[in-house]
C-alpha cells in the first residue's frame, strides 16, 4: 500500500533536510525511532523511488560487509562487481560522479549497527562518499549508533513518531487506497485506538476485511478489531 501519511511527510523532511546538508559538504546522521508497527517502514517503501536517495532494510541475514555492499548497490541500480572490493569501487565511482549526493537510509538499522564490522564499513563509506545516512529503528537504537565511533557524534536530528501523529486525513486516504469510505465515527475510533499504542500495521489488516465500495462506521469497526486484538491477546478500548 503506497499512501502518503503525515507519518511519510515527516521523514521526507528528515531526507531533504540531509540532503541539503550533504550538498553543503555537512555531514549528519539522522535517526527515525518508533516501535514496531507504526508504518514507518512502509513510509519509507513508499518513499524509496525518489531521485539521489537509495533505501535498504536491515535483518538478521545480513551479515558480511559484502552483503551489505551488494544490498546497497542493488537498491541504488548500481553495478555489482565480482567481490567486495569490486563492488565497493563501483558504489565510490557513483558517488563521485554525483551533482547531488545520495542520502542512504537502512531500516532496521539494528541489524547492522550491532555488528562491529558493518558499522564501521558504514562511516567508512560515510567518509568517502559524503552521503549523508538515516537510520530507523526501535527506541533501543540510540544504544547501538551511541557505540559506533564516528557515526554517534554525527547525529544531528532525532524524529520521533507514535499513533498520535496520524491525522484524519491519513485514514480518510488509507481507506481510499482499500476502496472503502470510513465514517466520522470510525476515524474517530480508529484515531483513539491509534493514540492508545494500537499498531497501525493492526488497523490496516482490521480494514483489509471490508469490501471494495463498502461504507465502514464505528460498530463495523469495533467488531473487526475485537476479534483481531482478541487473537492476539490485546484489547480495544
Amino acid at each position: 500500500m503506497s499512501v502518503e501519511t503525515t507519518i511519510t511527510r515527516k521523514i521526507i523532511s528528515v531526507v531533504e533536510e540531509l540532503r541539503k546538508k550533504a550538498h553543503r559538504g555537512i555531514p549528519a546522521v539522522a535517526l527515525v525511532i518508533s516501535d514496531n508497527g507504526l508504518g514507518k517502514s512502509a513510509s519509507l517503501e513508499s518513499i524509496s523511488g525518489m531521485p539521489y536517495l537509495i533505501y535498504i532494510k536491515a535483518d538478521p541475514n545480513l551479515l558480511t560487509p559484502y552483503a551489505l555492499i551488494s544490498e546497497i548497490a542493488r537498491s541504488g541500480n548500481i553495478p555489482r562487481g565480482h567481490g567486495f572490493r569490486a563492488t565497493l569501487g563501483y558504489i565510490l565511482a557513483r558517488a563521485k560522479r554525483e551533482k547531488q549526493k545520495t542520502v542512504l537510509v537502512i531500516d532496521e538499522a539494528k541489524w547492522v549497527l550491532r555488528r562491529e564490522k558493518l558499522a564501521e564499513l558504514l562511516r567508512l563509506l560515510m567518509e568517502q562518499t559524503k552521503w549523508n545516512m538515516v537510520f530507523l529503528g526501535n527506541p533501543d537504537l540510540l544504544e547501538y549508533i551511541q557505540r559506533v565511533r564516528g557515526l554517534g557524534v554525527r547525529v544531528d536530528q532525532i524524529l520521533r513518531v507514535d499513533g498520535a501523529d496520524y491525522k484524519e486525513e491519513d485514514l480518510i486516504a488509507i481507506g481510499r487506497e482499500l476502496g472503502i469510505k470510513l465514517r466520522k465515527d470510525a476515524i474517530a475510533l480508529l484515531l483513539s485506538e491509534l493514540r492508545e499504542g494500537t499498531p497501525m500495521t493492526q488497523i490496516v489488516y482490521a480494514l483489509c476485511e471490508f469490501g471494495e465500495g463498502e461504507e465502514v462506521g464505528k460498530e463495523e469497526i469495533q467488531e473487526v478489531l475485537e476479534i483481531k486484538n482478541f487473537v492476539s491477546g490485546g484489547s480495544v478500548s
